[in-house]
């Protein structure tokens, strides 16, 4: 019997600690995709792509691919396959463009057993040389109780590549452990936006040491849900009042800088000796938004979804390196207390802001709410180590360092609304009533809510009721107005049926006559098909067939029209398969009089969010037109192409036509105005289908108009309007 014995005893893990710890760390989907992007952006990647396939069921799969350094075998063993490995701080800059890396506990990529239950890793790098591509393959399912880590392993494979293929990193997640909705991917793109400041990583930047950073990008592909796919990010700012600025200088000295849209208006304010020394460099850009009828025209949005978005959306969120650490400026965060003061009516003035105040009743009750505001402010942990993040990733350590970010901000909020109460003062004059011009009810509204504002006899308390309630009604007619605009739309995409309507007809007859003889030639070889008529029977097959893919062509040119999803449901549209199916619907006219169709348009362009009856109105009015002006020429060719930026999107229909002299490029926008002659499948211009061109072009913000064409086309008429993003 051993009465005393002394040995040394090594801590063991359970395997299931990694799928814990994966779940605990990162509860939601969206942060665990961004833990994945994060890596993306640490190995250099310009371009990281989130793939979604067949997330609707059970067997579909999210695929991360981005255009980084890769990973080599040794850089695998050193910092994929080791936990919580201090690779981030040994290398605190990334090799190539000195982005300071983002990754800080080595556990980010067992988040992905919060999305998927299998996991495929494909990384191709640059060695020496050469090129490496190492491949593993990962079950979370392998990770469980009661088993020792060190007894899970992976298979991985490296080998060396002859070929020159693409660099990069490749993460496949199979066997989802949650379907994904509209809804989920609405929050996803809510969320990957927020996440990455793009004030911060975009553009070009030089880093010392290093080559030029271009930016870092991230797209969604999501072939179940359209109209969420395309660049994170959404040109939502345009309609801002102003757009607040501040800084912190090498000494501490915040300084703040506020532009005024509408009157382009720049104002600076230097707040005496406040400093805030640990916050040298800390920078944030804050748009604060007005929620009034007539504000938003022009960006895609009505007031009632501009209110939307702001509850969703809107806040004064925190990057750290250039990502946002949750959940500051999330919906129903209010670390800077504006929701809190708001409710309380808070009038109290910052001493230093009573002189810039002087002459205004109580500036502080126009405090903007989070809703109001957009707003990103960028920290450095390298130049302020003060500010920690918790083990939880989603919130900053509430120290003294803490303390002066939150004074610093809000002081800039607080000095911003002082300027909107004076701006406010300055522009409210009594409204100039013409007679002759036409007043809407929202501006009768809008009259009686600046009457209550002007009236001092009214206290203060009652008087923010009342305008809040006008605001709201305001708000109710100018979305009943909207609903008439898009009525009358629908009218204008009805009208073009009929050139639709025109064609089917003209083919259905033709098409019947063509039949009387096919079933004529079937009768009489009904019984027996002799060898010599073989020939002509088969081409009489043919002949039925082709002419049943006519049919079914011409009716979906009607179905696009008719649908009630296509009239009732805005969503970002690809549009090369469109133009596709314009060209299998025209297909018998257009080898009739040999006509080329040629569809340029990229696979990757997108719509902004439309009505898809009413691009496909526009499209059907420009070709049409174009194949009218080729038809009797000797070179008869169609061009349909579009581009598409964050800010506009661009349609360009080319002929090689009878052309148009600049003198009449206006005139036949005119509604009855006709140059083309009488075709005779298409039949005779209404001189209505330019009318209607440039009538949604205008609703949806934009315009319709030609532009001078180059060789070998002699017309090109282009569409431009704003592209607000996928939504």
């Amino acid at each position: 019997m051993i009465e005393r014995e002394t040995i040394s005893l090594p801590f063991e893990v359970d395997a299931a600690l990694l799928v814990e710890l994966g779940e605990r760390l990162v509860a939601r989907r969206s942060v665990a995709l961004a833990e994945l992007i994060k890596n993306a952006y640490d190995a250099d990647a310009n371009h990281v792509i989130v793939s979604f396939e067949e997330v609707t069921g059970s067997s579909g799969s999210i695929v991360v691919l981005d255009d980084g350094s890769g990973m080599t075998l040794d850089a695998m063993k050193r910092a994929w396959m080791r936990i919580a490995t201090d690779d981030a701080k040994v290398r605190e800059r990334s090799a190539r463009f000195g982005r300071r890396r983002t990754g800080a506990k080595g556990v980010g990529r067992f988040a992905c057993g919060r999305l998927a239950s299998r996991l495929s890793l494909e990384s191709i790098s640059r060695v020496s040389g050469s090129l490496e591509r190492v491949t593993a393959e990962f079950d979370w399912g392998d990770f469980k109780p009661g088993r020792d880590l060190s007894d899970v392993t992976t298979s991985v494979t490296r080998e060396l590549l002859v070929d020159e293929q693409p660099i990069g990193t490749t993460l496949r997640l199979r066997q989802l452990t949650d379907t994904w909705t509209a809804r989920d991917l609405a929050e996803l793109q809510s969320e990957l936006s927020d996440l990455m400041n793009f004030d911060e990583v975009g553009g070009y930047v030089r880093r010392s040491g290093y080559e030029a950073d271009p930016g870092f990008e991230a797209e969604i592909i999501a072939p179940e849900f359209p109209r969420f796919e395309g660049a994170i990010g959404d040109p939502f700012m345009e309609a801002a009042w102003g757009v607040l600025r501040g800084s912190v200088t090498s000494r501490g000295e915040p300084r703040y800088e506020l532009k005024i849209l509408e009157s382009e208006a720049l104002l600076r304010h230097v707040p005496g000796d406040r400093l805030v020394p640990d916050l040298v460099g800390v920078t944030f850009t804050i748009r604060m938004m007005v929620y009034k009828g007539g504000r938003f025209r022009g960006t895609g949005y009505n007031l009632a979804e501009a209110r939307a978005l702001g509850r969703e959306r809107g806040g004064v969120r925190i990057y750290l390196d250039g990502f946002q650490v949750f959940s500051y400026g999330s919906p129903g965060d209010d670390w800077l207390g504006l929701d809190q003061d708001r409710a309380r009516r808070i009038t109290t003035l910052d001493t230093l802001l009573e002189e810039q105040a002087t002459g205004l009743a109580r500036p502080m009750l126009m405090l903007p709410g989070n809703m109001q505001l957009f707003g990103a402010v960028s920290l450095s942990r390298d130049r302020n180590p003060g500010l920690m993040v918790s083990i939880s990733r989603e919130r900053l350590v509430q120290n003294d360092t803490y303390n002066q970010l939150k004074r610093f901000v809000r002081g800039g909020i607080d000095w911003m609304t002082v300027c909107y109460a004076r701006e406010r003062e300055r522009t409210r004059t009594p409204r100039r009533i013409d007679t002759e011009e036409p007043r809407t009810s929202a501006d009768a509204v809008r009259s009686v809510r600046e009457t209550v504002e002007r009236e001092t006899a009214i206290p203060e308390d009652i008087r923010q009721i009342v305008a809040t309630s006008l605001d709201d009604a305001e708000s109710l007619l100018v979305q009943e107005a909207e609903a008439h605009v898009s009525e009358l739309s629908m009218l204008r995409v009805l009208g073009s049926a009929g050139t639709t309507v025109m064609v089917f007809d003209h083919t259905l007859r033709a098409m019947a006559g063509q039949l009387d003889g096919i079933v004529a030639s079937l009768e009489s070889t009904a019984d027996q098909v002799p060898p010599e008529h073989l020939d002509e029977f088969r081409q009489t097959l043919d002949d039925l067939r082709s002419w049943s893919s006519m049919a079914t062509g011409q009716g979906s040119l009607v179905g696009l029209l008719l649908d009630p999803g296509a009239r009732t449901r805005r969503r970002s549209l690809a549009l090369r398969p469109l133009v596709e199916s314009l060209s299998r619907g025209f297909s018998g006219y257009l080898s009739r009089f040999g006509i080329s169709l040629e569809n340029d348009v990229p696979p990757a362009v997108r719509t902004p969010p439309l009505h898809e009856a009413e691009v496909y109105a526009v499209l059907l009015n420009l070709v049409t037109n174009s194949f009218k002006a080729v038809r009797e020429g000797t070179e008869r060719r169609v061009r349909v192409n579009a581009t598409t930026t964050p800010n506009r999107f661009t349609l360009e229909v080319s002929d090689t036509g009878v052309g148009i002299t600049p003198e009449s490029r206006e005139d036949v926008f005119q509604p009855f105005f006709t140059t083309s002659q009488p075709d005779p499948v298409l039949g005779v211009g209404t001189g209505l289908g330019l009318k209607i061109v440039r009538d949604l072009a205008r609703a949806w913000g934009g315009d319709a108009e030609f532009v001078d064409a180059t060789d070998p086309w002699r017309t090109t008429i282009e569409l431009v309007i704003p592209n607000r993003g996928r939504t």
